[in-house]
């Protein structure tokens, strides 16, 4: 939902315009999502795990490996009641 109005807000911006939406409301309501899912969830690791075990580094341990770090509680504060 957010990207559909971030296109419907662009509609008239800068000179007169409109939007059209080729879906009804109902789909709009019921199957768009609230926020788009984060890409590191929608794609695959498995690339980035193989090129990294491919490199054959002695020193780390592919399958305990902290991929991402958490953002700090301020950050994450800022974002969720922002």
């Amino acid at each position: 939902r957010v990207q559909a109005d971030q296109r419907a807000g662009r509609a008239g911006r800068t000179r007169p315009g409109k939007c059209y939406r080729l879906y009804p409301s109902s789909i709009y309501q019921k199957e768009f999502l609230e926020a788009t899912i984060p890409e590191i969830q929608r794609t695959s690791l498995a690339g980035s795990v193989l090129y990294l075990k491919s490199l054959n580094l002695p020193d780390i341990d592919i399958l305990k490996f902290d991929f991402l770090d958490p953002p700090s509680r301020k950050i994450r504060f800022r974002i969720f009641y922002s």
